[in-house]
């Protein structure tokens, strides 16, 4: 009698699927497509602009670079010894800057007072900070670079 239930619903179950899938496959859209009117064509008096980068104007002396290299050299008479380390972002608290940690893009020592060291950095940051850490102090000497400058003193 278990086997004959078990027969019996699955018959069952195979005919709501069997309906079902009939009924859902009648189902569609009620649009006549042999009465859709045909799509119309474009007015006599446009045309069609076909672009390509060749056809773009741009002025000669536009820089598509996005970075800058340069070289900066440290001439510190205040600095025995210690290093620099460069950022591209810092808030300005007054007199003194509080860089942005996450945005050194270099750091190079400083010997006798004196250093060098070539950088590459974002061309939208124009203005970056120097810190001069010496070892003989506990908080750093700061410079600002603009653009341009290259040898910086005290």
């Amino acid at each position: 009698m278990n086997q004959q239930h078990k027969n019996t619903y699955s018959s069952l179950v195979g005919m709501i699927v069997i309906v079902m899938s009939l009924g859902l496959s009648g189902c569609g859209s009620d649009s006549d497509t042999a009465n859709t009117p045909p799509v119309s064509e474009a007015p006599s008096g446009t045309t069609d602009i076909n672009l390509s980068m060749q056809d773009l104007s741009v002025a000669a002396d536009f820089d598509y670079e996005l970075v800058d290299t340069r070289h900066l050299t440290f001439d510190l008479s205040t600095a025995a010894s210690g290093y620099i380390a460069i950022y591209s972002q810092f808030d300005a608290n007054g007199d003194s800057y509080r860089p942005k940690l996450r945005y050194k893009i270099a750091q190079t020592p400083i010997v006798s007072g004196k250093g060098e060291i070539e950088i590459t950095y974002d061309m939208a940051n124009t203005t970056l900070l120097a810190e001069l850490w010496s070892l003989d102090s506990d908080q750093p000497n700061q410079y600002l670079i603009t653009e341009g400058v290259e040898l910086i003193t005290d």
